[in-house]
């Protein structure tokens, strides 16, 4: 068996019944359609989604839209580009012919690759996988996400993917811990010995938006997706119930994570400083070929970093970015400096028809009571 990557994108809801079984291709009217393939890559038969079992009686079904792609074992032993192109959907379809069409007997032919949107993954420049907004307009009505997002780099093992199936004899699999013997059998031949420890080693990230393009945005609270006033009002929702009263979100600290020497602070980006307040020494971080214990609590004078100019984090290992865009600052509108309101289009024209009729009612009374006190003055009746 070799490795792969796989490319996938979940929605909800999900496809009824009939839907493929794992391991097989799906039959005509069993899944999506219009997914595109590159070279050495196929559908994930593996995965095609999950029933997703909540406590408050919301469960639903997810489809996972999926490819794989084999990869060698160079991948996991030098740096590779892995990139995803995800262009939003636009507010409204095009309605009138395109002249670029060839296609002149549909007079609202959609162009899938912009007004409907779409997703593209790439491996080193190569097109991997990818389908446009109609495969999944035309099966569920879905369709790309225009949401805020934010991205999530992490190492996760699953005992889905990779571990031995079904469950070899002997071993009840209820747990998956290379230093327990008891566990250690449900977990693949080699895995504890040959794959551990192991680092997930992240060059650059980089997020490219277009300027000019109104379906791109940025910040979490954007002015399709106002959510910021939500959040506060609701923060218990966002709040880990094993610890009231924290923020969701917490601040980037800068500085202050235990260490060593300057190598646990970055090298170059930050400094290993006595003197300065620790912040935890359970965020005691070290590089991966690099284990210690940290200092013993009652060393009196502990090191921590100190992040030189352009980094930030406890330990100084993330580039001290900014948004240029503050959406989180009050806007305004008029001389009354009013806060802007948004109002879905349907209620704005409720608005505009009652204001019509109220000004209509009050023009009319005005000019039944004028009429009543004896007429309108000469020099306007010579308007009127």
């Amino acid at each position: 068996r070799k490795p792969y990557f796989s490319t996938s994108f979940q929605v909800a809801p999900g496809k009824p019944d009939p839907r493929p079984f794992n391991g097989d291709v799906p039959h005509p009217g069993q899944w999506y359609e219009g997914m595109t393939y590159g070279e050495n890559t196929s559908i994930n038969v593996f995965f095609y989604g999950m029933t997703l079992d909540h406590h408050d009686d919301t469960s639903y079904q997810a489809d996972a839209l999926s490819a794989n792609t084999p990869i060698s074992d160079d991948h996991f032993d030098s740096f590779h580009t892995y990139r995803v192109e995800w262009q939003p959907p636009n507010r409204a379809r095009r309605t009138t012919p395109n002249d670029d069409d060839d296609d002149d007997d549909d007079p609202a032919v959609v162009d899938s690759d912009g007004s409907e949107g779409y997703l593209r993954w790439y491996l080193d420049g190569r097109y991997v996988y990818g389908f446009g907004g109609d495969t999944l307009a035309d099966l569920m009505g879905s369709h790309i996400p225009d949401e805020p997002v934010y991205l999530l780099l992490n190492t996760a093992v699953s005992s889905t993917w990779g571990f031995p199936q079904p469950c070899p004899r002997g071993c009840a699999c209820d747990c998956f811990d290379c230093a327990n013997p008891k566990c250690r059998c449900a977990i693949a031949d080699g895995f504890c010995d040959r794959s551990l420890p192991a680092s997930f080693l992240i060059d650059y990230v980089r997020v490219f938006q277009a300027p000019d393009d109104a379906t791109h945005s940025v910040g979490c609270s954007t002015a399709t997706h106002p959510t910021r006033k939500f959040i506060q009002g609701h923060k218990a929702k966002y709040s880990d119930p094993d610890r009231p009263g924290r923020d969701p979100l917490l601040k980037v600290a800068r500085g202050g994570g235990a260490c060593i020497d300057d190598a646990d602070c970055g090298g170059a980006q930050g400094r290993c400083t006595e003197g300065l307040g620790v912040r935890s020494l359970g965020q005691y971080i070290v590089g991966s070929d690099r284990r210690r214990d940290p200092p013993a609590a009652t060393t009196p004078r502990r090191k921590a970093c100190r992040c030189a100019d352009g980094f930030t984090g406890p330990h100084c290992r993330a580039s001290r970015g900014f948004d240029d865009v503050d959406l989180d600052a009050p806007t305004y509108a008029g001389l009354l400096r009013l806060r802007t309101l948004y109002a879905p289009p349907s209620l704005v024209r409720l608005a505009l028809a009652v204001a019509i009729v109220m000004v209509s009612l009050t023009c009319g009374l005005a000019n039944a009571r004028r009429r009543s006190r004896g007429g309108y003055p000469a020099a306007l009746k010579a308007f009127l």
